[in-house]
């Protein structure tokens, strides 16, 4: 019993060490003999049990894994054309001739309108990608063309040997399964050959992947009917679109405005109300009425001289005249 753990410890430690991506398979190779030798003293495991590693301490797949560059190719292309008919079947026909296939596409728009457009994403083997991409230019006239490439070299390598590491684990806990001697330790191996199992084949779907985004590179063709081809880039018609996005933008931003007129209009209408009471209550508050600060007796401030004659006051005027 006592062997038997140390041995399913070894063999954990073992995948631990080896399962932690492609820069952890280059472990220290003096820990892995250690854990040969304890699992082959346990149960007498041979020498020759393939562990997926080789005597430097690398994987042993690894230089093999990484000889060649993995690489994604995405393309995005726009076409124009006046034989809408033709031209859409030149463009399929030409990507089954090459071994690819069409993965997915759209059409709209009417031959009587003469506004037909497709959008079709086509798989198409590495090997003739340009070859393909050739073939559309020479179907239409093209508009616009994009294309990115991925590098996942260092992914698709972590995934081989994470998955030469479980099949190397599967092969030790297979074989530990075959000597145990109690149920207890039966049921011990497994329950880690399951979960060894489980990551294998998740691993395994994740390289078939990258397999086939690999092998087969991505070219989405969206393909236009025209009744004349877009000029080509020159000045009057950089002049042109000048003008036209000049004008858009015109146009947009007077719909832009009118748009925020409607978004506040009630928020407007609650102001308007407002002010309106405002105005309302300050006409029918009551008006102090001025009062003169003080007022200036101006005959008692103006004082004539000896030679001028006093105007008559007001008071004088009201004097009746003596009767004789």
């Amino acid at each position: 019993m006592k062997k038997m753990l140390s041995l399913l410890a070894a063999a954990a430690l073992t995948a631990s060490l080896a399962g932690c991506g492609a820069s952890k398979s280059y472990a220290s190779a003096a820990s892995r003999p250690a854990i040969a030798e304890a699992a082959e003293g346990a149960y007498g495991v041979s020498d020759d049990l393939d562990t997926g590693f080789n005597g430097s301490g690398e994987s042993a797949v690894l230089p093999e894994a990484s000889s060649t560059r993995k690489i994604i190719y995405t393309s995005q292309l726009d076409v124009e054309t006046r034989d809408f008919d033709s031209s859409h079947t030149l463009l399929r026909s030409t990507a089954t001739e090459l071994g690819g296939y069409l993965e997915s596409g759209s059409c709209y728009g009417s031959a009587e309108n003469g506004n037909r457009c497709t959008d079709d994403t086509y798989r198409i083997p590495a090997a003739h990608y340009q070859e393909f991409l050739n073939s559309v230019g020479d179907i239409g006239s093209i508009t616009y063309r994009s294309e990115q490439t991925e590098d996942i070299t260092s992914r698709y390598v972590d995934v081989q040997a994470r998955i030469d590491s479980l099949e190397a684990q599967r092969t030790r806990l297979q074989q530990l399964r075959d000597q145990a001697d109690t149920l207890e330790d039966l049921l011990t191996i497994e329950s880690q050959l399951s979960e060894v199992q489980y990551q294998l084949e998740s691993y395994t779907a994740q390289r078939t992947l990258y397999d086939d985004q690999v092998d087969y590179c991505t070219v989405t063709v969206s393909l236009s009917e025209v009744q004349a081809y877009t000029p080509v880039n020159t000045f009057s018609s950089r002049l042109s679109s000048a003008f036209g996005e000049s004008l858009h933008g015109f146009v947009r931003f007077w719909q832009d405005l009118a748009i925020l007129l409607v978004y506040a209009l009630p928020y407007l209408a609650v102001l308007a109300v407002l002010a309106v009471l405002l105005i309302f209550a300050a006409k029918r508050l009551p008006r102090k009425k001025r009062t003169p600060s003080g007022t200036a007796n101006y005959s008692a401030l103006y004082q004539p001289s000896s030679g001028e004659k006093a105007a008559p006051s007001s008071e004088n005027k009201a004097e009746k005249p003596d009767t004789k």
